[in-house]
């Protein structure tokens, strides 16, 4: 079993288990990948459902008032995920077993 599963993997188990196809999917979860920076560059959270939901944060360093606040005190952003209560939960259920 592998550790990492990628968008096609994701995309057959959507076919299996929906009357979407493998191509479909594919398309879909290829757009998401593009759609969900869209919405964070415009400042956006993004909201998945039971999924979760992915904002933006930056961090940046203090300036002594809030008018001497400019971007060159911007050190960069990062993606930030959330996890739904949904999610959470179905996570929260696993059986965990010590393998050697």
């Amino acid at each position: 079993m592998q550790d990492t599963v990628d968008i096609e993997e994701i995309a057959r188990a959507i076919e299996d288990r929906s009357s979407s196809t493998y191509a479909d999917a594919l398309a879909v979860l290829m757009n998401l990948t593009q759609v969900i920076p869209t919405y964070l560059k415009m400042g956006q959270s993004v909201r998945l459902r039971d999924f979760g939901s992915f904002r933006l944060e930056v961090t940046s360093e203090g300036a002594p008032t809030q008018e001497e606040l400019s971007v060159q005190h911007i050190k960069g952003g990062r993606i930030v995920f959330t996890p739904a209560t949904k999610l959470k939960e179905s996570v929260s259920k696993l059986h965990y077993e010590v393998v050697k």
